[in-house]
């Protein structure tokens, strides 16, 4: 198993996540312009 397990979000359209199983941070893909996307941290979970 690898240290980044991907997931699904599905509010408000679905999206990619990423959860980083060494530290507990939970990241998603967010649009900052035409075709271009960028990694944003959503919560910290417990370690």
């Amino acid at each position: 198993m690898g240290r980044y397990q991907a997931f699904k979000l599905e509010v408000p359209i679905a999206q990619a996540g990423l959860i980083d199983t060494s530290t507990g941070k939970l990241w998603m893909l967010q649009a900052t312009g035409k075709n271009q996307w960028k990694w944003v941290s959503l919560i910290e979970g417990p370690k």
